[in-house]
């Protein structure tokens, strides 16, 4: 959706330290199904100019809860 929308710069949170650190190239990942996932994250965040994955505490994310409810529930149509 965001690259159908010419999003150029964008900034991804996830409560999920792992994972962040994975994708920033921090830690390294040994499971192959997580290493398949990580190459597909990589080469997305390749067509921007400036992705960052941040890390959010679970506690401090309902806003963030509350987009993905709404992002998964609705057909997103382009016109």
């Amino acid at each position: 959706m965001v690259t159908t929308l010419g999003v150029t710069e964008l900034e991804v949170r996830c409560n999920l330290l792992l994972i962040v650190s994975q994708v920033n190239g921090e830690y390294t990942t040994k499971d192959n199904q997580m290493a398949t996932y990580l190459k597909v994250v990589t080469a997305w965040k390749d067509k921007f100019s400036c992705c960052d994955f941040k890390q959010v505490p679970r506690s401090e994310n309902n806003h963030i809860d509350s987009l993905e409810t709404l992002a998964s529930a609705v057909d997103f149509q382009f016109r």
